[in-house]
């Protein structure tokens, strides 16, 4: 695979996206359990695990970033490390406060 986009932008946005693509795919795998993403949202948030499922779902972050780095596209690895920095503040602060 050829990274064209070699900037520090296109790695934040992918590495912001790619979270909440796997947020949803978590949901896509429950859905039978719960029907309506209000309800699968309601059962996260009450029952505590909204910051171990936001943990998880930033794991294809660490992979997006391997793929960087073996294109050398060194820019583009550096904006995904800025946006999991930037989710793993969020998940702190969604910990300490819910």
């Amino acid at each position: 695979m050829n990274v064209k986009k070699n900037n520090q932008n296109f790695g934040l946005i992918l590495g912001f996206l790619l979270p909440i693509v796997t947020f949803f795919i978590f949901f896509i795998f429950n859905y039978e359990a719960f029907g309506t993403i209000v309800r699968y949202w309601e059962y996260i948030v009450n029952s505590g695990i909204l910051t171990k499922l936001s943990s998880l779902s930033l794991i294809p972050n660490l992979l997006l970033f391997f793929v960087f780095m073996k294109n050398n596209a060194m820019f583009s690895a550096r904006g995904v490390v800025m946006a999991t920095f930037l989710h793993g503040f969020v998940v702190i602060g969604l910990y300490a406060f819910l």
